[in-house]
């Protein structure tokens, strides 16, 4: 996939493809406005990959019909108006398997000491099997490639960080356990997709301790490039840590914390370059998070340690910014 510059709109939370599912005539006048903008790449809101229900009672052997019961309504409608607006612009559709309830193990919540129910491996055989799904359907959809949502301690962000995943079988404990379902959800895609571009945005740290961080990601992430991966986002983040005080974490913890406050000034934003310049990788770096300051991103490119520059609340307020 050929980007016509280093310019990134990062996913953010879209109602219209998550609860709704449909596109709406406002939803597609705003990514119009995006691909006029001038940015590269357009990702979209998170496109939830797993049926209501289906984690309780669904074989994994019969889920060829999940993506139709999760498709939103005017997807290739959105794909198209992007293209038409901005032939060169690219537009990824990220995904999630975000799934209430449960996660890989029984780790109590901060907040309410409740923990989730652990997957079973029937369980995360139907997650792969979904995700596999969504891609091939979104494929044909006309998008030029997919996201994996792995941050922000949804499901696959805590598959990956061994803060929330303790298991004892081959989906835990190692960086290439903890990474084995992304590894099966993109061999699996593959031998339907080809060469279709799979990007994954995963934290580069958590803010909790025994989770991912500055001592641990780049590890991590050269697990996450063996699977297939094209591209990472590199984020940070999960609600769990907002029980610390802001003392400890260096930022106001309030929700998203993936989204910090109070970034006035350049040497408080792009607050996941340090991350970020850990990687030594043979796929692009994708910089996420509080980019602001044009004279300092301009400096980050020309380390070569960050390949596109992701922005998301600028372009709330300001689509052809």
């Amino acid at each position: 996939m050929t980007v016509p510059n280093r310019l990134v709109r990062s996913a953010t939370a879209d109602p219209s493809l998550s609860e709704l599912r449909r596109v709406s005539e406002p939803v597609l006048e705003l990514y119009s406005s995006l691909a006029r903008g001038g940015v590269g790449l357009i990702i979209t809101g998170d496109f939830m990959a797993i049926p209501y229900g289906w984690l309780e009672k669904a074989d994994p052997l019969l889920m060829a019909d999940s993506y139709e019961q999760v498709r939103v309504q005017g997807l290739s409608e959105l794909v198209n108006v992007i293209h038409t607006a901005a032939p060169d612009c690219k537009v990824v559709a990220q995904i999630t398997a975000q799934y209430r309830g449960y996660a890989p193990s029984a780790i109590p919540s901060p907040f309410t000491g409740k923990a989730r129910v652990p997957l079973s491996r029937n369980q995360i055989k139907i997650i792969v099997n979904c995700l596999i799904n969504a891609i091939v359907g979104l494929q044909k959809e006309g998008f030029d490639g997919v996201q994996f949502h792995a941050a922000h301690g949804g499901l696959l962000s805590r598959f990956l960080s061994s803060y929330s995943n303790q298991r004892e079988d081959e989906y835990g404990g190692s960086d290439e356990n903890r990474v084995c379902i992304i590894k099966e959800i993109v061999s699996g895609a593959r031998v339907k997709v080809g060469n279709f571009p799979i990007l994954i945005k995963m934290n580069g740290t958590d803010y909790v301790e025994g989770g991912i961080d500055e001592h641990s990601f780049p590890a991590l992430a050269k697990e996450i490039e063996r699977c297939g991966i094209d591209a990472i986002e590199v984020s940070g983040g999960m609600w769990d840590c907002l029980v610390r005080p802001e003392a400890e974490l260096g930022f106001r913890p309030v929700p998203a914390p993936e989204s910090h406050t109070r970034i006035r000034s350049p040497e408080k934003q792009s607050y996941f370059l340090e991350y970020a310049e850990t990687l030594e990788l043979g796929i692009p770096v994708i910089l996420v998070g509080g980019n602001r300051d044009i004279e300092r991103l301009e400096k980050i490119i020309q380390q070569n340690k960050v390949d596109f520059i992701s922005m998301c609340r600028p372009l709330i307020s300001e689509p052809e910014l």
